[in-house]
């Protein structure tokens, strides 16, 4: 079975980030070092009952869902290989149902906070205002190359999930302005736009999401923030003040580059505006 689930590994790679299909790849060699039969003999209560296992050994609801997510992904391309019984994949849930813990969202307060810190490096507060202020995850942002930006249309085209590119506006005045004094030192398409010269670091090497991770976490400690704010506490926040400001779920989704919108509330994914009314609608955040 190992060298079958190797091969789907190969096949899916090409679809997600790296750090997505690192995810994956961790949830199905788990699932196959527990698993002692054949491939042929492989049946929905051995995923069942592997579920029920880890969520008896205190696994949350929430770890086991995305574990079903990729299961049942590699269940699907098993099937379209004629594999297995296409009838397992129907015999197993779709989704664990689970008491969801509404996601922590930083607030304009608590970054204005950050923001003053004196401790934090400019490439890091770049970085803040790209999750806070454009919505990005961290690892677009460490991804962002200056050849996405356009600072004359104010634009930014972001790298996202599985390869998926979404044009933003960018709306926010200091985001801009930081964006326009950092370019000024000197920029090449293929520099990240985040970036330091910490260690010796050329320009071409991006900073690793560990690096962001670790510098809110300081600046959280120097300024005695109570909240345990993470890099999606500020993707959160810029969605909870679109929200607030009643934008339209199809411009939030936009914005944020769901596919569908579980995260944000109902399934819109046929439902995408063009990037006027995108940038008409985000003005108000």
């Amino acid at each position: 079975m190992q060298a079958t689930t190797e091969q789907w590994l190969e096949y899916v790679e090409t679809a997600f980030s790296p750090a997505t299909h690192e995810g994956y790849a961790k949830v199905i060699r788990r699932f196959v070092r527990n698993y002692d039969k054949s491939f042929d003999e492989l049946s929905s209560q051995d995923i069942i009952g592997y579920l029920n296992g880890h969520e008896r050994r205190g696994v949350s609801r929430r770890t086991l869902n995305t574990w079903l997510l990729v299961l049942r992904s590699f269940l699907r391309w098993a099937i379209d290989q004629g594999l297995i019984d296409p009838r397992i994949r129907d015999q197993i849930p779709r989704k664990i149902k689970y008491d969801k813990t509404p996601p922590l969202a930083a607030t304009p307060e608590e970054v204005d906070l950050l923001l003053r810190c004196g401790g934090m490096k400019s490439c890091y507060r770049l970085a803040l205002l790209l999750m806070f202020d454009a919505g990005l995850r961290v690892s677009e942002v460490t991804g962002l190359r200056w050849r996405d930006v356009n600072l004359e249309d104010r634009t930014i085209s972001v790298p996202g999930k599985g390869h998926r590119r979404r044009l933003l506006p960018i709306v926010s005045e200091r985001l801009y302005e930081r964006l326009v004094r950092t370019s000024r030192a000197g920029t090449q398409p293929q520099w990240p736009v985040v970036w330091t010269d910490h260690a010796g670091r050329e320009p071409d090497q991006p900073l690793a999401a560990e690096s962001v991770r670790r510098s809110l976490r300081e600046a959280r400690k120097t300024v005695r923030l109570k909240r345990n704010l993470t890099p999606h506490s500020l993707r959160h926040g810029f969605a909870a003040r679109a929200a607030k400001a009643n934008i339209n779920a199809k411009f939030i989704q936009q914005a944020l580059g769901h596919c569908s919108l579980e995260t944000t509330d109902e399934y819109l994914s046929s439902l995408v505006g063009d990037l006027d009314s995108l940038r008409e609608a985000l003005a108000q955040v």
